[in-house]
């Protein structure tokens, strides 16, 4: 499991971090990837939901794996 922000084309989850890991369809080319991510909340939110759909982004969904940048840890 990985850190990871949000960069898609959705305006209200850009800059959002989530946990994200692979699923299935990691050997595939990129741009058909796709990777299950659950969205962390700030700590005023009760619930954070899709800007769309209105269904919760805090538990785990599907999304294409280019939406997503990965957050490396730096260690000093």
């Amino acid at each position: 499991m990985d850190h990871a922000e949000y960069c898609g084309p959705l305006e209200a989850l850009q800059g959002r971090r989530a946990m994200v890991w692979p699923d299935d369809t990691y050997d595939l080319p990129l741009e058909q990837r796709t990777l299950r991510a659950t969205f962390v909340p700030f700590h005023h939110e009760m619930d954070l939901l899709h800007p769309e759909t209105g269904a919760s982004v805090c538990a785990p969904t599907t999304w294409p794996a280019e939406h997503f940048k990965l957050l490396i840890p730096v260690r000093i």
